[in-house]
């Protein structure tokens, strides 16, 4: 399992919270600290499951290609050819 290894980069929120960024194979997203305790985030473990999933999804899932237009492929060119030939 790939770990997250923080960047080192910090925003602040005033006096709420702390984003801190992190990269995940390659990539980077951000999980919110809360600075008070009256200030409700979610769980940081779970901001790092759902990020990291998401990554993970966008870098294995298969590309979906659309096909090419048939106008667009070689036999569509060969099929204009034949008719030619074939007048």
């Amino acid at each position: 399992m790939v770990k997250a290894r923080p960047t080192g980069f910090k925003t602040y929120n005033g006096r709420y919270s702390t984003f801190v960024e992190y990269e995940y194979r390659g990539m980077t997203y951000e999980v919110e600290y809360a600075n008070d305790m009256s200030y409700c985030v979610t769980s940081p473990r779970v901001q790092h499951e759902n990020a990291q999933a998401e990554i993970d999804k966008a870098l294995d899932s298969p590309k979906s290609e659309t096909p090419p237009k048939y106008e667009d492929t070689a036999e569509y060119g060969f099929d204009l050819f034949w008719e030619y030939v074939n007048q």
